[in-house]
């Protein structure tokens, strides 16, 4: 087996996987790797060996709201489960700010 060095620098896979994702709404993996003069499987073996995160991080009052929605279904099971309704004092506070 012949060990043979990338043509291509990891800079350019690195670009290449986020111009990807970012319009992969728009152009399908073919259509971004021809315009990159690259093969398509070129293109899906980078997608693949990239483990870099993807989507958006959520804000800290995204988060606020995520942990505010989760008390107020807790308080739901609650009284689904117990009959009991009332304020339910949470043991772990959460401080993002």
């Amino acid at each position: 087996m012949l060990n043979r060095r990338s043509q291509y620098t990891p800079e350019f896979r690195a670009e290449a996987v986020r111009l990807y994702r970012s319009v992969k709404r728009e152009k399908s993996m073919r259509q971004v790797a021809t315009e990159l003069g690259i093969s398509n499987e070129t293109l899906r073996s980078w997608i693949k060996q990239d483990h870099t995160p993807v989507g958006e991080v959520p804000t800290f009052e995204e988060l606020d709201q995520a942990i505010n929605t989760l008390g107020e279904l807790f308080k739901r099971y609650h009284l689904a489960v117990t009959g009991v309704s009332g304020s339910i004092t949470p043991t772990t506070t959460f401080s993002w700010y």
